[in-house]
């Protein structure tokens, strides 16, 4: 081989051989920027979106806080309106107790009252007994327990009291039956000045007498004497006297 052939020969294949040495070169240089640049990408997107998550966590945080103060707030309030419950209930609680010392000892007074209405009824004239005795009945025995309202025992009481007052007060004249003391019964008419005293006639004015008040009940004695006296207060009292004029009758005081 002429050395001339040679020399392009070798040439040649030194300029191909560099050639693609270029190539890959570029190739590799072109994968390294194209990987440069999807890294860039990545992290650009991740910056972008990291600074979106950092975006949304302080938006998060501040609607977190202002919730919690406003918890804090709520829950101040209950606290405040539960000692205020409470201070009311322990009030309510101090008036229910007292409420119930007093009603326990207006019980006892009522229960009180109601005995010594039952043992001064016992001292009624009959016609005044009879008015009451629906409201007597209502009274329980001594020492057993009403199943009425204190409200309804204490009006029961006054409705007796009052019909008491009222008798007491005026003069009432009733027809009775009297026992003689032959047991025999007559027919009378009874004047009641209220509870202190009464006068008793018969319809022939040949018996009659004076009632007074017991502890027993009221206890009526006969004195004939005082017939024609007793006739004439009754007479005045009912209009059938002409004539007012005073009249002594004898009177008992107990």
């Amino acid at each position: 081989m002429k050395p001339r052939f040679f020399f392009l020969v070798t040439l040649s294949l030194v300029s191909a051989f560099s050639a693609n040495a270029e190539d890959k070169q570029v190739d590799k240089a072109r994968s390294a920027l194209q990987e440069w640049v999807e890294t860039r990408q990545i992290i650009s997107k991740e910056k972008a979106d990291w600074a979106i998550l950092k975006e949304t966590l302080v938006d998060t945080q501040a609607l977190l806080e202002t919730q919690k103060k406003q918890l804090d707030e709520k829950i101040t309030e209950l606290n405040e309106a539960k000692t205020g419950a409470d201070d009311e209930r322990e009030e309510l609680m101090a008036e229910n107790a007292e409420l119930k010392e007093a009603t326990k000892a207006l019980e006892e007074q009522v229960a009180k009252v109601e005995s010594q209405v039952l043992a001064v009824a016992k001292r009624f004239p009959q016609n005044l007994q009879d008015t009451i005795d629906p409201l007597i009945r209502r009274i329980p025995e001594p020492g057993t327990k009403s199943k009425a309202a204190l409200g309804e025992r204490v009006q029961n009481i006054v409705g007796i009291l009052l019909q008491t007052d009222k008798f007491n007060n005026q003069i009432t004249v009733v027809d009775r039956t009297q026992v003689l003391p032959d047991g025999r019964e007559v027919q009378v008419s009874t004047m009641f000045f209220g509870l202190g005293q009464a006068y008793f006639v018969d319809t022939t004015g040949s018996y009659a007498g004076v009632g007074v008040p017991t502890a027993d009940g009221w206890v009526y004695e006969q004195d004939n004497s005082i017939a024609p006296m007793v006739q004439n207060l009754i007479d005045i009292h009912s209009g059938e006297a002409t004539e007012v004029t005073f009249i002594p009758v004898p009177a008992k005081i107990q």
